[in-house]
């Protein structure tokens, strides 16, 4: 099992409890870090294909979309060889972002339990990125390449 082979869509009640329990409070420590808000499109990603949208800012899921957003957020799923198990991994990008650190975003991996009353799990680990403006994607995943029709 592997990023490159095993990612899925899990049930939209999972990924809505991923942006609350875990993705809300980190825009909530991060926005009072760096004095700025951290409002952001985020996007469920199954390999190269976005499967859900949402705009998230400290307090959860918008309604409506603010006037500034500041960032990108890429979530992405995948199974484990244990039955209804799983593992997140979350990346966000503020490459506009004018602080004096340099901070442009962080990212996080966890387990989930999708079937558990306390599906999501806090994040295993946490990494504040500085000067990254580009995604980096989970450990292990690489992009499919496209086939192009003349080497077919």
């Amino acid at each position: 099992m592997s990023w490159n082979k095993d990612q899925y869509l899990p049930d939209d009640q999972i990924v809505r409890r991923l942006i609350t329990e875990v993705i809300s409070p980190l825009l909530l420590w991060y926005a009072r870090e760096v004095k700025r808000p951290m409002a952001a499109d985020c996007a469920v990603y199954v390999y190269d294909e976005v499967r859900f949208t949402c705009v998230v800012d400290p307090s959860g899921i918008l309604i409506t979309r603010p006037a500034q957003l500041t960032g990108s957020i890429r979530v992405r799923f995948r199974k484990t060889f244990g039955q209804n198990k799983g593992l997140y991994h979350v990346e966000a990008i503020y490459p506009e972002l004018d602080t004096q650190t340099g901070f442009t975003g962080f990212s996080c991996s966890g387990r989930m339990r999708p079937d558990a009353e306390t599906p999501i799990l806090h994040p295993a680990s946490v990494t504040t990125r500085y000067n990254v403006r580009n995604w980096q994607g989970p450990s292990g995943y690489r992009p499919r390449l496209q086939k192009s029709k003349s080497s077919r």
